[in-house]
């Protein structure tokens, strides 16, 4: 019995690699951005612990340098802030573009297996028509060797 071979079996096969590598890429990436997002979340975090030293401290008995200390991280950790804000935003855009990269990928993964169903069908269909062929010849050679023996007997 014939066998279905896609002619291009590798093509798809390179685009199921390259789909499980944007897969990959995109995992990365979204760890990446929770990392980046932890950090600020970090830093935000510091700032109040600092803000509430500030009112802590300031109700009881006032240390200029302590308080002045805790202000003076504030703002250092505002700046680390910003800093860390553009790495999300770097972050944010990467798996934007691994998203892309990733759709794009399934998407002609997809391409290539609804060819490889179409040659599979044309294929398909091709061997019925073959059998019918084959059953066609096998019954007009029945029919032909019983009108042949009908006329000599």
């Amino acid at each position: 019995m014939a066998r279905f071979v896609y002619s291009m079996q590798s093509v798809l096969n390179v685009k199921y690699s390259l789909e499980d590598q944007a897969k990959a890429t995109f995992a990365t990436r979204a760890r990446q951005l929770e990392d980046e997002r932890a950090k600020l979340q970090a830093i935000y975090d510091k700032i109040a612990f600092y803000e509430e030293e500030i009112r802590r401290k300031s109700l009881d008995v006032l240390n200029v340098r302590e308080l002045q200390s805790y202000k003076d991280g504030i703002e250092n950790k505002k700046e680390e802030a910003k800093k860390q804000i553009v790495q999300v935003n770097v972050a944010t855009k990467n798996l934007e573009i691994a998203r892309n990269k990733l759709t794009e990928a399934i998407k002609e993964r997809k391409i290539h297996e609804k060819l490889k169903e179409r040659q599979f069908e044309e294929f398909k269909e091709e061997l019925a028509k073959a059998e019918s062929s084959e059953i066609d010849e096998v019954v007009n050679y029945k029919y032909t060797s019983r009108q042949v023996g009908e006329t000599d007997g």
